[in-house]
């Protein structure tokens, strides 16, 4: 476990979980405003005017200090770390992928990557029976950008065999209709038993794989406003 930072200890104090910490951190606040209030007030004096300029003037280092801190963080977010290039796998015509039934999951950003690009033709989903409506919704949503899907249910999503099975079967299908286009099979969804199917089909078959990616910023934490990238993901047999 790593050091704790300065921001994490002073963090402590203003934590409303720990009532006791938080209450002294306040009282203590509340003390040196107290008494830098005071000094100033003791230089300048306590006429209208004065403390006119008092006020005026804490309202314009608040303001500094809230136009700093927006730059910096604005900074820090252009700065969120991407993926060399040579990482990062290429846009498609075929997309094979694993479905979630959980909303908000990595399947509609690896669709949006290749569909943005304008090279995806046909996508096929490898499906739970519990994800199959979110299958039918994206299939729809789709077919609208006349993008070709097909859906293949996966009986038990617990069953890497039977994920097998299905992933071989769309990489058949994807070969047969797609020539010599570009296809590739996202991994990122779905339950591991199905990852650890698809990617033994991958392997078989010899088709390329990719995984969506968090995207971080310099000091290792995600950035939730940026979007995932896929990641390409390379096997091979051992010679052993």
């Amino acid at each position: 476990m790593g050091s704790p930072r300065m921001n994490d200890l002073f963090a402590i104090f203003f934590d409303p979980r720990v009532p006791l910490t938080f209450v002294l951190g306040s009282i203590v606040l509340a003390v040196l405003g107290n008494g830098v209030y005071s000094l100033i007030v003791d230089l300048l004096g306590e006429t209208p005017y004065k403390l006119w300029y008092i006020v005026i003037g804490a309202l314009l280092i608040f303001v500094a200090i809230t136009l700093v801190s927006w730059a910096w963080l604005r900074t820090r977010h252009l700065e969120t770390v991407s993926m060399p290039n040579e990482h990062q796998a290429d846009a498609c015509a075929g997309l094979i992928l694993l479905m979630s039934p959980r909303a908000g999951t990595s399947e509609e950003v690896a669709i949006e990557y290749h569909r943005q690009r304008n090279t995806l033709r046909h996508c096929w989903m490898l499906t739970s029976p519990e994800a199959s409506m979110k299958a039918q919704r994206l299939a729809t949503e789709l077919g609208q950008h006349n993008i070709q899907t097909s859906i293949l249910l996966i009986t038990d999503e617990n069953q890497a065999a039977l994920t097998y099975e299905m992933a071989c079967q769309a990489i058949a299908q994807a070969t047969q209709a797609l020539g010599d286009q570009s296809l590739i099979v996202d991994i990122t969804g779905g339950t591991k038993p199905m990852t650890a199917g698809a990617t033994l089909a991958c392997l078989v078959r010899g088709a390329p794989m990719e995984y969506m990616v968090p995207r971080r910023k310099p000091d290792g934490t995600l950035d939730p406003s940026a979007r995932p990238l896929p990641m390409k993901v390379s096997l091979r047999r051992s010679e052993a």
